[in-house]
């Protein structure tokens, strides 16, 4: 069941249970998140750093082959280090 299936009955429970149903919400994203960051470097990054804003130069999940990795290293190099 996904939450969307709960979400209607949620106004019938006690104050309490709704409580400890958002804390207990909170804490599986939360674990989700954590669990995202040991899995991506950039989901690391955004969990160490919130503020981190992703451009196009940190991600090249695009590429397909080797030469376009080399490509995609090299934007990389340029963006930090200038022409």
């Amino acid at each position: 069941m996904d939450i969307k299936d709960f979400k209607d009955h949620l106004t019938d429970l006690p104050p309490e249970k709704r409580k400890l149903f958002a804390e207990l919400l909170e804490r599986k994203q939360s674990l989700k998140r954590t669990q995202d960051a040991k899995q991506n470097f950039l989901d690391f990054v955004k969990y160490i750093w919130p503020d981190f804003i992703e451009g196009t130069h940190h991600n090249c999940k695009h590429a397909t082959s080797t030469y376009q990795v080399r490509v995609c290293i090299l934007h990389v190099a340029r963006v930090y280090h200038g022409p």
